[in-house]
């Protein structure tokens, strides 16, 4: 079955060019179901090991094309198991979360020691 992520996609594709960029996706693939994340009407995660190259072909054949990308994969919520990237002309940024702690609070007034009883 292999490891399944859900791709969030937008674009700013005009409607002539998301359709060729969609035949694209469908000749590599025999079937609708990945170009599906282009058009956002995909519903389910799937196995995509091919994602990141295709993407970065894809921005080539297509470079005026900006593609933002939010993949979330199976792991436990909290995991920080996603990534944003943004592909454009054969080239992408990736950035992965950072998890920050708050400052630490005044620990002295909401959490105070109780005196030790003599």
């Amino acid at each position: 079955m292999g490891y399944q992520r859900r791709f969030d996609i937008t674009h700013d594709a005009d409607p002539k060019t998301l359709a060729q960029m969609v035949t694209w996706l469908e000749s590599r693939h025999n079937g609708p179901w990945k170009a599906e994340y282009l058009t956002g009407e995909a519903e389910s995660p799937m196995t995509w090991y091919e994602f990141e190259e295709e993407m970065l072909e894809l921005s080539r054949l297509f470079p005026e094309v900006l593609l933002t990308i939010e993949i979330t994969g199976e792991e436990e919520p909290g995991a920080l198991d996603q990534v944003r990237m943004w592909v454009r002309n054969g080239k992408e940024i990736t950035h992965h979360p950072k998890l920050v702690w708050p400052d630490s609070p005044d620990v002295e007034t909401v959490l105070p020691a109780k005196k030790a009883e003599k």
